[in-house]
């Protein structure tokens, strides 16, 4: 989602603001909204997510005549602008023909492999655009850690994944090959979430290789991603950007973007369109 880059942004763009707003529920950087959300077995298609600012910023979901998800295209600040066609075998996702928006030009073919419980094993694409993935599960059916492969087979970066006891992403450490046979620890991540309904929730695991690996995970799991403190080991950088949410009870409908907790402007930054 480059939440990060998008919280820098705004960050520059209002600095001759005079006053932030921190009211509305959750308080400062806040998911807005507790409690039991009534919403189980409520479900909404999001069509869009888009940048309010700059609505040439978005991410777009197209559904097919089933109602499954046709493609996403993914256009959000310092990604690189990439379509994902989904192509469709014994009833579930077995390609995807990953397309540069801007051009049109055809860049690989995503494959996806199933275990025997039918969740995403791996991936990896045909003209080695991207490097493969591993997905790696819990007894319990929670996805636990991710590793990628670059073109020889080697294990290049992998995060630990640490879930609650809804299956949210709430920390990631990432790892990264060091070239002499062992990892150095790139970095590390602490998120909170809400208790709302994510329309994200079933797209997530199909939306690697549109962006990095730590903006996808920010967008898997059940419920919303609310903030991530961050913490970067070669050069101790650190911070928290996320959201603050209005609803319409049950989804999402705009977000703040927040930065150390407090929204950065005076109005909201994002907003989902459902079917």
């Amino acid at each position: 989602m480059g939440v990060f880059a998008t919280a820098m942004t705004l960050l520059i763009a209002c600095s001759k603001e005079t006053s932030i707003d921190t009211g509305g529920n959750g308080g400062p950087g806040g998911g807005g909204g507790g409690g039991n959300n009534n919403c189980t077995g409520t479900a909404q298609k999001l069509k869009e997510f888009k940048y309010l600012h700059d609505t040439s910023e978005y991410i777009r979901i197209s559904y097919n005549t089933q109602g499954k998800v046709s493609s996403i295209r993914y256009k959000m600040l310092l990604s690189e602008y990439l379509i994902h066609n989904f192509i469709y075998e014994n009833n579930r996702i077995a390609k995807s023909v990953l397309q540069d928006m801007q051009t049109d030009n055809i860049i690989d073919t995503v494959v996806y492999l199933y275990d025997a419980n039918g969740r995403v094993d791996s991936t990896y694409c045909i003209r080695n655009y991207r490097n493969s993935m591993k997905y790696t599960w819990d007894a319990s059916g929670r996805l636990k850690k991710i590793t990628s492969y670059n073109e020889f087979g080697e294990v290049h970066y992998y995060a630990d994944l640490t879930l609650d006891a809804r299956g949210n992403i709430i920390r990631t450490d990432d790892y990264l090959n060091d070239s002499n046979g062992g990892f150095e620890k790139l970095s590390k991540y602490d998120m909170t979430r809400d208790d709302k309904n994510n329309p994200f929730a079933e797209l997530a695991i199909y939306m690697f290789y549109l962006d990095d690996e730590q903006d996808i995970f920010q967008l898997y799991g059940p419920n919303n991603f609310v903030d991530e403190t961050f913490f970067h080991y070669s050069n101790s950088a650190t911070g928290t950007t996320g959201f603050k949410y209005k609803y319409n009870n049950c989804y999402p409908t705009k977000a703040a973007v927040t930065f150390m907790g407090v929204p950065i402007l005076n109005e909201d930054a994002y907003e989902f369109v459902y079917e």
